[in-house]
């Protein structure tokens, strides 16, 4: 069997070379940014981690909240056109199941935000 250097020579100088150079754009980059700040309800440096745990989840909750209203909006609006193109496509349509599939779908949107809303509230 044939051990071959070659290969892993180049992959030696092409690692060292790329954590140089992600050495020097990583100073490069961290002189212009902020210092983070601590999340709700924890003080730097006290070390109670369940606080941090805590206000980091808190202060989350609403982006957590945003992305589950936009999945449920796709899907319902998903549902919708589906009914509507099988409404438009059929020898016999029936329109009013239409009508209730879209009032449903957005009676659901307004509870789900609705809720949503609270919850982040009491996170």
């Amino acid at each position: 069997m044939k051990i071959v250097k070659k290969p892993m020579s180049m992959l030696r100088v092409l690692f060292v070379s790329s954590f140089a150079l992600f050495t020097s754009i990583k100073n490069a980059v961290a002189v212009g940014l902020p210092t983070p700040t601590a999340p709700t309800g924890y003080t730097a440096g006290s070390g109670d981690y369940l606080a941090f745990l805590r206000g980091l989840f808190g202060d989350n909750a609403e982006v957590v909240a945003l992305f589950i209203s936009t999945a449920l909006f796709l899907w319902a609006a998903w549902i919708t056109f589906s009914k509507f193109n099988e409404a438009r496509n059929s020898k016999e349509p029936d329109w009013g199941s239409v009508g209730l599939y879209a009032f449903v779908c957005g009676a659901m949107l307004l509870l789900s935000t609705f809720l949503l809303n609270e919850a982040v509230g009491v996170i």
